[in-house]
């Protein structure tokens, strides 16, 4: 699942990214053209991030990713393994990130929040059952 997100920076004012939503992961770039090296922005670990839906006063849908502990939510290399994200005209939180969809897109959005719960309640159900080392019935670890 992909699409462009309305990002705020560190210094509060709103750019515009393309996001690619994958399984545990929010990988954002510069332009749609994701195969070209040097568009990638960053990685979002969304194991590692709670996820609220914020308030807005402009139309659209707003919402919050931000780690509980206050530590990074980037990953460390990029997909293609790079050190280094493309540079932003502004930085970007190292800890919480606020993205905003227009009002054209709060259907894809809402879509956005929903499969980022579910993500982040599957793989916290899957590391319970790995945690749990056998403990819990094998019906209840399978799907």
């Amino acid at each position: 699942m992909a699409d462009w997100l309305k990002i705020r920076g560190t210094l509060r004012k709103w750019n515009r990214y393309y996001c690619v939503l994958k399984p545990g992961l929010l990988l954002i770039y510069k332009s749609n053209k994701i195969d070209k090296h040097g568009y990638w922005i960053g990685t979002v670990l969304l194991n590692n991030c709670e996820l609220i839906e914020r308030p807005s006063k402009k139309d659209g849908f707003c919402f919050k990713l931000f780690h509980p502990m206050d530590q990074s939510i980037w990953a460390s290399r990029g997909p293609l393994g790079e050190n280094h994200g493309a540079v932003t005209l502004q930085p970007i939180p190292t800890t919480y990130l606020i993205c905003r969809a227009p009002s054209e897109q709060v259907k894809n959005c809402s879509s956005y929040f929903l499969v980022l719960f579910f993500f982040q309640l599957i793989f916290q159900f899957f590391l319970t059952c790995i945690f749990c080392n056998g403990f819990l019935p094998v019906d209840f670890c399978s799907f």
